[in-house]
């Protein structure tokens, strides 16, 4: 499970056609991403 908690990383990940999702304090990254 990656977790991406800059929005540096976030945003990459939304551009790369990952599926971010907010949990309690950070970003995690759904199905669509690599795991």
């Amino acid at each position: 499970d990656h977790v991406a908690s800059c929005p540096q990383e976030r945003e990459r990940v939304i551009r790369a056609g990952g599926e971010v999702k907010w949990q309690i304090d950070t970003w995690r990254i759904g199905p669509a991403a690599l795991q």
